[in-house]
């Protein structure tokens, strides 16, 4: 039994319902920790807002096909979607690419981007400075051989 005192400002119920959803919030940044370390991969969990974490997918004015291949795969939050992977995606029942260019364009337009996207992007622009330097430098050895 759980006894619940207000000031009268909200029901208890409501109450109940806003600390449940805080406590959702905080959790759901521990929730994937297994799933990644299983994967093995090196990606840290990143930071979300609860907010937008919580967003349902139906904010985002997909089209119908796309809706409902996400809707049958359980997907009901924006932070759902943004755990997953373009090929986790794309393993989705009739979710093809056409499906995910929409998404990630109305994610886009909503002013959410995928934060792992985002690391991926930037170590990859990363790599590709590395190699241009690398590059270079062998082109100033070649030419001052040349000399």
């Amino acid at each position: 039994m759980l006894e619940i005192w207000t000031d009268g400002a909200v029901t208890p119920l409501d109450a109940i319902q806003e600390a449940a959803e805080g406590l959702v919030n905080h959790f759901f940044l521990f929730s994937n920790m297994d799933s990644i370390s299983e994967q093995g991969t090196d990606r840290s969990p990143v930071a979300l807002s609860p907010e937008t974490y919580q967003t349902p997918i139906e904010r985002l004015d997909l089209s119908p096909r796309t809706m409902n291949c996400l809707k049958r795969a359980h997907i009901g939050k924006v932070g759902e979607v943004l755990q997953m992977s373009d090929q986790d995606l794309l393993k989705i029942r009739n979710f093809g690419e056409k499906s995910l260019t929409e998404l990630r364009e109305k994610l886009a337009e909503q002013g959410i981007t995928n934060p792992y996207t985002e690391m991926e992007t930037d170590s990859d622009a990363l790599d590709l400075e590395a190699i241009a330097v690398d590059n270079a430098s062998v082109d100033d050895s070649i030419k001052e051989e040349e000399d």
